[in-house]
């Protein structure tokens, strides 16, 4: 059974989430931030969701863009409203337990590296996003629209982001610099058929607490949808987590 949350944001927005609690009573919660055009419901959040409270975890999700009456749109999302709402979610939840865990896929890596993440005792980055190779002329990523103002994304799916957005995304440190961020307990797991792979490496090779650690998933991608590797992604987060008592 999921439990579901909002949030009102101080610009009149509503955060919309669920958690999935643990069988048992828990007094640890691991809370994911989806990346860029993503959302709390795709394969790789639904299903964590319910590994981790099958090891004695609540799940925590909630949408940046949930769209609706009261919800964010993406065109008019920025880095900082993200951080914002995120900020929210952990100072509403940081009361209610022992221990959080704090998870970011992709731009979510981004999102969670510019958060308070004091306010949680480990940071999970999944695939992260950096700003070296979002923006790599060679890596067509992110584009501008020609006459616009407005720049898509350029995947499977093109959406359209905002010109600030796109700033604050181009101006975020990479990842050598962005690594400072990281200083709780560090986790990185990348597919190794990613291209956030050298950056990984990167957050790794910088981040400056101890334990951290980066895991390689055998012939997986940006999203995991290869074979077991989200399972594989879980297996290696839960060993590391598992691991600070």
């Amino acid at each position: 059974m999921e439990l579901p949350f909002s949030l009102h944001t101080h610009d009149h927005k509503k955060i919309q989430g669920t958690v999935r609690p643990a069988a048992q009573k828990s007094d640890t919660a691991i809370i994911f931030v989806h990346g860029l055009t993503g959302h709390s419901s795709e394969h790789l959040f639904f299903n964590a969701a319910r590994y981790f409270p099958a090891k004695g975890m609540d799940a925590i999700r909630f949408d940046l863009y949930p769209g609706g009456l009261e919800g964010r749109l993406l065109p008019e999302c920025t880095i900082t409203t993200h951080v914002g709402d995120l900020n929210l979610v952990l100072e509403h939840f940081r009361p209610k337990y022992k221990k959080i865990y704090l998870v970011g896929h992709s731009l979510g890596a981004v999102t969670v590296l510019s958060a308070k993440v004091q306010l949680c005792d480990a940071i999970c980055l999944w695939a992260p996003a950096s700003s070296e190779i979002l923006f790599d002329a060679r890596l067509p990523i992110i584009q501008l629209l020609k006459g616009t103002e407005l720049y898509k994304t350029c995947w499977a799916v093109e959406s359209v982001i905002g010109k600030e957005m796109a700033n604050q995304m181009l101006k975020f440190p990479k990842s050598p610099e962005a690594a400072k961020f990281l200083t709780r307990p560090t986790f990185i797991g990348c597919g190794d058929q990613d291209v956030f792979v050298e950056a990984s490496r990167s957050y790794l090779k910088h981040c400056p607490s101890e334990p951290k650690e980066l895991v390689l998933i055998k012939d997986g991608g940006h999203q995991f949808n290869e074979g077991d590797s989200a399972l594989e992604l879980y297996e290696a987060t839960w060993k590391f987590i598992s691991k600070l008592g």
